[in-house]
C-alpha cells in the first residue's frame, strides 16, 4: 500500500510537470462550460412552454450536460493515460521499474491512481457547474449523486482500459491512438445495438454509455455499477500480467 501510494504522489507530480495535463484541464474546462450554458439557453427557451410538473432543471441541463462530460472522457483518458507505461518504456526507465522491489500489481495501481486523480479532477468541475443553479432554482440532488457515481465508475473503467493499452503499447501515441480507438468502438456499441438485429442485448451491455444513461437518471442499478467494475478489475489485472510478464523476460 505505501509504495502504491508513492508511485501515485510521483505520477501526479510528473503529471503537473508537462504542459499536456494543463492543456486538458483547460480545455475540458472550456468545452464543458461551453456545453452547460448551451443547456442553460436551451432550458430558458424552453422553460415558458413546460407544463408545471414537467421536466426540471436536474432533468432537461444537468442531466444531459454531465453526458457530454462523460464524452469528454473518451478523448482526454488516452492522452492522459498514454505516458503511465508506455512513456517509460520509450524513455527507457522501464528498466528500473521491472527492476524495482516493488510488485507489478503495486506499480499498476499506483499509476492507476494518480491517473482517477486528475479524471477526478475534471469530473468535480463538471460536477460543480450544475451546482450553481442551486442559487437560483431546485435541484434533484438524488439525481445529481447518481450522475457523479456513474461519471466516477466511467472514469474508473476508462482509466483501467487506457492503463492497460499503456501497458502493451511500445510507445505513447501507440498507447493513446490503441485506447481512443478502444473507449469509442465500446462506447458507439449502444449505437449499433439499436440497429443491429438479434444483437441489441449483446452490443447494449458491452457498451459504457448503456449502463451510464440510467445513472444519469438518477437510476441506481447494481447490474451497471457491477459493469463498470468488472471491466475495471479486469483491464487492471491484465495490465498487471502484462508487466509480470515484461520482468520474467527481463
Amino acid at each position: 500500500m505505501k509504495a502504491t501510494l508513492l508511485i501515485g504522489r510521483r505520477e501526479l507530480r510528473a503529471f503537473f510537470r508537462t504542459p499536456l495535463a494543463w492543456l486538458i484541464l483547460a480545455g475540458s474546462t472550456f468545452v464543458m462550460a461551453w456545453v452547460f450554458l448551451w443547456y442553460v439557453q436551451r432550458f430558458l427557451e424552453l422553460q415558458p412552454r413546460l407544463p408545471a410538473a414537467g421536466p426540471g432543471v436536474s432533468a432537461l441541463v444537468a442531466s444531459p450536460m454531465l453526458f457530454w462530460a462523460g464524452i469528454l472522457l473518451v478523448l482526454i483518458t488516452p492522452l492522459l493515460a498514454m505516458r503511465l507505461i508506455a512513456g517509460d518504456r520509450a524513455r527507457g526507465s522501464f528498466a528500473l521499474l521491472r527492476t524495482a522491489p516493488i510488485s507489478s500489481t503495486a506499480i499498476v495501481l499506483g499509476k492507476y491512481l494518480a491517473l482517477e486523480c486528475l479524471l477526478g479532477l475534471v469530473i468535480a468541475v463538471a460536477i460543480a457547474m450544475p451546482l450553481t443553479l442551486q442559487l437560483g432554482t431546485s435541484l434533484d440532488f438524488g439525481r445529481l449523486l447518481a450522475a457523479t457515481v456513474g461519471l466516477l465508475l466511467l472514469a474508473a473503467a476508462f482509466g483501467a482500459i487506457s492503463l492497460c493499452l499503456s501497458a502493451f503499447a511500445p510507445h505513447p501515441a501507440a498507447a493513446a491512438f490503441g485506447s481512443f480507438a478502444v473507449l469509442l468502438i465500446l462506447w458507439l456499441f449502444n449505437l449499433a445495438s439499436k440497429t443491429a438485429a438479434g444483437a441489441d442485448s449483446a452490443l447494449a451491455y458491452l457498451s459504457p454509455g448503456h449502463h451510464l444513461m440510467p445513472l444519469l437518471a438518477g437510476e441506481v442499478s447494481s447490474a451497471d455499477i457491477a459493469y463498470f467494475l468488472i471491466v475495471t478489475a479486469f483491464f487492471l489485472g491484465l495490465a498487471a500480467w502484462k508487466l509480470d510478464l515484461d520482468r520474467l523476460g527481463a
